[in-house]
């Protein structure tokens, strides 16, 4: 939610602060760029501390971002806005690679792929908020007196304040070993932990497809990420009530793509192919929307092919999770699978982002959408390359 919130709102936000665009982008940039950083000191507390000490240091830092970012509406101060913005962002660093080991924790082996699916789909619904509810807050004269974002602003961190309480009272402390697990808890500190990342990319220690899979990974599900940031640049010709309604189907297509694309690996038991037909057609979802007629009238086209793209793309979160632990089993921790793909997933979509404006400028906003295709269509030729062995599913036997 706090990622995405200014994303439908970009001419009101940055009016408000009196700043261009761009410099508003980046209160979504931040996140990209934090996680890579974050990504090992998070995992390794993650293991040591548990589930239930994350997700409630992120909750914490999560409400302490937002009460931030509602004071910097009191002064139209953006460096407290990116200050907010920035802890937030510290806040995800227990939470984006956890879904892995959530469901290896609390399901039965046979409901692990489908769980990893409800994980991704919980944090699918965050940013599906802003672009549903933005518009509401917003009357004609809400860039000059402020009113529409402050209480944009208060409603957010009200709604953070209520996931703290949640987070207090719904996860148990330990749970029974139902799950599969993957591999040992490295031990020796930070410093070995981190080894044992490296060592997770080392193709002679895990497997050798892996690593072609991170990048894939990266490519995919960096893509989504960058389109549903720049949605309004690269979409310049609709309202920004049109843009909302795309923005919601976008993401809330992806619920149960999220759910049904981890469904489907435990039922096929090939995570490649479901990643493949996933990306392939949401790659050709988004080439029809970008020669679509930016228009009102074939609004209602756009919101389907809109559905379609976030339906598959965020289903390959879910299948890109299960196939890195097929690959890796039992060598690698959940955890830490979860880590290396976050980080190349917001490398992904912080490259798209920073560099899509100067791509706009010389090649148009059709040009932005291209290059966005034909990542996800080297997403597509990588995935040809990599392994489908199903390493869990074969000890499982």
């Amino acid at each position: 939610m706090m990622w995405l919130s200014f994303a439908p709102v970009l001419t009101e936000t940055s009016s408000f602060y009196d700043l261009s665009e761009e410099m508003i982008d980046y209160l979504s940039v931040v996140f990209m760029v934090s996680y890579p950083i974050i990504a090992i000191p998070c995992a390794y507390y993650i293991e040591q501390q548990g589930i239930q000490s994350s997700l409630r240091l992120s909750a914490v830092l999560n409400l302490l971002g937002a009460c931030l970012r509602y004071a910097s509406t009191s002064n139209h101060s953006y460096a407290t806005m990116l200050t907010g913005q920035s802890v937030v962002a510290l806040a995800q660093g227990w939470t984006l690679g956890i879904p892995p080991l959530i469901s290896s924790t609390y399901f039965p082996k046979s409901e692990v792929g489908l769980a990893t699916g409800l994980s991704v789909l919980a944090m699918q619904i965050g940013p599906g908020i802003p672009y549903f509810s933005a518009h509401f807050f917003f009357a004609e004269n809400a860039e000059e007196d402020g009113e529409g974002l402050q209480f944009y602003m208060l409603v957010q961190m009200v709604l953070t304040g209520v996931v703290v309480l949640l987070v207090i009272c719904t996860t148990p402390y330990t749970c029974p070993p139902v799950g599969v697990g993957g591999g040992d808890k490295p031990k020796g500190g930070l410093r070995a932990f981190s080894m044992a990342v490296v060592t997770a990319l080392n193709p002679k220690k895990t497997s050798p497809s892996f690593l072609l899979l991170a990048l894939a990974y990266g490519v995919i599900t960096g893509s989504l990420i960058s389109y549903s940031t720049l949605m309004s640049e690269l979409l310049p010709n609709l309202s920004e009530t049109d843009l909302s309604m795309i923005g919601t189907v976008l993401i809330g297509g992806g619920f149960p793509g999220a759910v049904l694309a981890g469904f489907f690996c435990d039922k096929t038991k090939s995570c490649k192919n479901v990643t493949l037909l996933l990306t392939t057609v949401g790659a050709a979802a988004l080439l029809a929307i970008t020669f679509a007629p930016q228009n009102h009238q074939n609004l209602y086209i756009m919101i389907g092919f809109s559905g379609i793209c976030g339906f598959c793309l965020t289903g390959c979160f879910s299948s890109g999770f299960e196939w890195a632990v097929e690959l890796t089993y039992p060598a690698v921790a959940e955890s830490t699978l979860g880590t290396i793909l976050q980080a190349t997933s917001n490398v992904g979509g912080m490259v798209l982002v920073l560099a899509m404006p100067s791509i706009v400028n010389l090649l148009s906003s059709t040009g932005g959408n291209l290059v966005i295709v034909g990542f996800l269509g080297a997403g597509v030729v990588l995935c040809l390359f990599i392994s489908g062995e199903q390493k869990r599913n074969f000890n499982r036997r």
